[in-house]
C-alpha cells in the first residue's frame, strides 16, 4: 500500500490551528521561495489566505509581530536531513535546531510542545510494551457524517510513514467499516493495526491539551471513544497514563 509522509496532513490532523486566541501578537511563520509566501501559519489564526502574496505585504500588515521565515529549499534540506533521526520527537527537534541556526529570532517561538499521542508512542514505556511494527489509524467523525482518516505506521520501533490512507479500492459499506478497513490496511501494510474512533470535535479538544489521557480512559469505557478491534492492551496503556500518569 502507498502511503508516504504527509507533513501537510501531520500538521492539520495533530497540529490545528486554534479557531480563537487571545495572543493577537503571536509570531507568524512563514515558507518562501524568493520572498513570495508558499505557507503562512499562526497559533492564533488561519492565516493561509496570504499563500502567493509576498513576504514584505505579510510584514507591512502585521508590522508589531515577529515574522519567522525558512526558504523552501532550506526547509526542504532540513527535512531530509532530520530522517536521520529515529524517531518523530527528534526529528522535529533537528528542524527546529536547524531553523534557529539559521534564524536565530526563531529560537523563542519555535519551542512548541508535542503532541500528547506522539510523546506517549515515543517517549514513553509504551514504545517498549507495544509491538515493533504497526499502525494506529484515526477516524475522525465530524459533521453530517463527514469521516476524515489518518494513519501512522511504526516500523522497528521507527515511525515510517503518515498520512491518509488510500481506501479507493474498497466498496463503500467496506470504507464504513473499521474492521474492515483495518484489516485492508494491515494485509497491505503487513502490519497490525488499530483502529481508533471519536469525534473531531473530542480530538481537537484534547489535541490541545498535554495531558488529556484520563477523560480519553472515560470516554473508551462510555463508548464515546472506539477501539476497533477492541483489545485490552491499548485499555491498560491509556487507563496507566491517565490515573496513574506514566
Amino acid at each position: 500500500m502507498e502511503l508516504t509522509q504527509d507533513w501537510r496532513g501531520l500538521q492539520r490532523t495533530f497540529f490545528p490551528v486554534r479557531k480563537e486566541s487571545a495572543d493577537s501578537n503571536a509570531p507568524i511563520h512563514v515558507v518562501e521561495d524568493s520572498g513570495v509566501l508558499l505557507a503562512v501559519h499562526s497559533d492564533s489564526e488561519d492565516l493561509s489566505s496570504w499563500k502567493g502574496m509576498t513576504v514584505e505585504e505579510l510584514r507591512a500588515q502585521f508590522p508589531q509581530r515577529a515574522l519567522v521565515s525558512a526558504s523552501q529549499s532550506n526547509l526542504d534540506r532540513w527535512l531530509v536531513e532530520s530522517l536521520a533521526e529515529a524517531h518523530l520527537p527528534a526529528q522535529i527537534s533537528a528542524i527546529r535546531q536547524s531553523w534557529t541556526t539559521a534564524s536565530p529570532d526563531a529560537a523563542g517561538s519555535l519551542s512548541g510542545r508535542l503532541h500528547f499521542l506522539i510523546d506517549a508512542l515515543e517517549r514513553s514505556w509504551w514504545s517498549r510494551v507495544l509491538p515493533s511494527s504497526y499502525g494506529l489509524l484515526l477516524r475522525l467523525e465530524g459533521e453530517q457524517g463527514s469521516t476524515e482518516d489518518f494513519l501512522l505506521v511504526y516500523r522497528k520501533g521507527r515511525l515510517e510513514q503518515f498520512g491518509a490512507p488510500d481506501l479507493s479500492f474498497l466498496g463503500a459499506d467496506r470504507r464504513a467499516s473499521l474492521a474492515d478497513v483495518g484489516r485492508y490496511i494491515g494485509e497491505r501494510a503487513g502490519v497490525p493495526v488499530q483502529s481508533v474512533l471519536m469525534s473531531m470535535d473530542d480530538w481537537r479538544r484534547w489535541s490541545d491539551q498535554a495531558h488529556p489521557w484520563k477523560e480519553i480512559a472515560w470516554a473508551i469505557q462510555s463508548k464515546r471513544v472506539g477501539l476497533v478491534p477492541f483489545r485490552w492492551q491499548w485499555v491498560g496503556l491509556v487507563a496507566t497514563r491517565g490515573f496513574i500518569g506514566l
